[in-house]
């Protein structure tokens, strides 16, 4: 998900979480933590 917003390949966090099998939240978590590390 982050990945593809710094590509600008906008995809929703639901389209991200079916793929990987995982709920969005997982998603919205994981991306929360990843832009706390890299600020």
């Amino acid at each position: 998900y982050k990945a593809g917003r710094e590509e600008g390949r906008w995809l929703t966090q639901s389209e991200a979480a079916e793929t990987g099998n995982v709920t969005p939240t997982t998603v919205r978590t994981h991306h929360e933590t990843l832009e706390e590390q890299v600020a």
